[in-house]
């Protein structure tokens, strides 16, 4: 899942993700909840795909 997807999803900026992923920050659990969990999970399988194809011609367009 991209930075900007994640930051979307849980409605707070890019940078504050990236504080949590160094351990610089704690999301607030109310933040956490009001995540869409199937949308999360379908866009970190996207993901997981798209790592396997990198590098393939046309990757980006499957």
């Amino acid at each position: 899942m991209l930075l900007w997807q994640l930051a979307s999803q849980l409605d707070v900026d890019t940078s504050i993700i990236s504080k949590v992923e160094r351990g610089d920050w704690q999301l607030k659990k109310e933040q956490i909840l009001k995540a869409d969990v199937e949308e999360l999970q379908t866009l970190w399988l996207a993901d997981q795909l798209y790592n396997m194809v990198q590098g393939e011609p046309m990757a980006d367009e499957a």
